[in-house]
């Protein structure tokens, strides 16, 4: 079904966003034409990302209700921080939350990590 979606949209780079436990069909994504994944915060990044091609973007996996919604601003930081040393060095590697921020997230939960990422050293 995805290979037909994909025919449809030509040479757009397409992105799949999928919440649930992927783990049985990362190597079905991977052989899709797809530019990358989106996954969710009940998968394991660095196992996921181990089973890609360096080409294809993983985004990820901050959990948006335990982090964000009921979290307060040093778990945002610390779970982020604890996410980008995991994936560092994984330049196909895109951070994100796991999936939509629920209504009520703070924007400081949201600020806390988007500087928490801007300053991770990602060159290092």
């Amino acid at each position: 079904y995805i290979r037909q979606l994909l025919a449809h949209m030509g040479e757009t780079p397409c992105l799949l966003h999928n919440c649930g436990k992927i783990d049985h069909l990362v190597d079905a994504f991977a052989s899709l034409e797809l530019a990358g994944v989106s996954i969710g915060s009940c998968v394991e990044a660095p196992a996921i990302h181990s089973r890609l091609p360096e080409d294809f973007l993983l985004f990820g996996n901050l959990d948006p209700t335990r982090v964000f919604l009921q979290g307060e601003q040093a778990d945002v930081q610390r779970e982020t921080e604890k996410l980008l040393n995991a994936m560092k060095g994984k330049g196909n590697f895109i951070l994100s939350s796991g999936c939509d921020l629920p209504p009520g997230v703070s924007l400081s939960q949201i600020a806390t990590f988007m500087e928490t990422g801007r300053r991770f050293p990602w060159n290092q």
